[in-house]
């Protein structure tokens, strides 16, 4: 671990957040989609804001009540994560929020846990990972592979989504997504969701992709922060009602 993850760490210990919290939201993997100004940050001391829990509630009929009791473990662990991330968000000196603004942060909005959203889905990954270059808000220009496309259905609309991979060994699957509720209830430039190998992988090789972890873009609290902008093909036509909300400034 480096020097400066050390010091993050530290910081982050003593603002009264748990080391737990850690594992959960923060990330020093190779995250390709948080840049500081118009430099990117090392590889290693990037932020990735996906949350970590790991329950999936397997239907079956004889299992009612084991069902019912993990879905809600899984909305308690949902919950704790985001309250932990208020936390952090408030006093860690590593927050998005801009300092002059944390004394008046009350936690970020998001919608109610909803199961609707959440999804075990097999990756198609493509034969031909064509390289994408994508746009991000200091004008930067950031490539990416086309890694592969989740399939799944949001009511009765088939939806896609393509993943993408800043390179080849990258551990982390990221989703940028814009859909019928961005520029409404949430950030309008859209949300990203991070999937992550040994996190988010089933054993039987499937993936945990979970809308209720959606989150907004650092660019979405400062201006200090350049994120890339979500390709055309990962706009949805439908809304969805999880994840994190756009949050409302005092002055708004």
């Amino acid at each position: 671990m480096s020097p400066s993850i050390d010091v993050i760490l530290s910081r982050f210990v003593s603002a009264s957040v748990s080391e737990d919290v850690i594992s959960s939201f923060v990330s020093f993997d190779s995250c390709p989609h948080l840049s500081l100004g118009k430099k990117a940050l090392p590889k290693k001391e990037v932020f990735s804001f996906s949350t970590g829990f790991l329950f999936f509630v397997k239907k079956k009929k004889c299992e009612v009540k084991e069902d019912m009791a993990k879905n809600s473990d899984w909305k308690e662990g949902l919950e704790r994560e985001r309250k932990e991330k208020d936390k952090f968000f408030a006093v860690h000196g590593q927050s998005p929020i801009p300092p002059e603004e944390r004394a008046k942060f009350r936690g970020l909005e998001y919608y109610p846990p909803n199961a609707d959203y959440r999804f075990e889905l097999e990756l198609h990954e493509h034969s031909d990972k064509k390289l994408l270059q994508i746009e991000d808000t200091g004008g930067n220009i950031r490539d990416f592979l086309r890694w592969g496309e989740f399939q799944f259905k949001v009511g009765d609309e088939e939806c896609t989504l393509q993943a993408y991979k800043s390179d080849p060994g990258a551990e982390l699957l990221f989703i940028p997504f814009k859909d019928a509720t961005s520029g409404k209830d949430t950030y309008g430039a859209g949300r990203y969701i991070d999937l992550e190998h040994e996190r988010d992988r089933t054993p039987a090789g499937r993936w945990r992709f979970d809308f209720n972890k959606a989150y907004n873009p650092w660019c979405a609290y400062s201006k200090t922060y350049v994120c890339p902008f979500v390709p055309p093909e990962n706009w949805l036509k439908i809304p969805v009602l999880a994840g994190e909300k756009e949050l409302k400034r005092e002055a708004e």
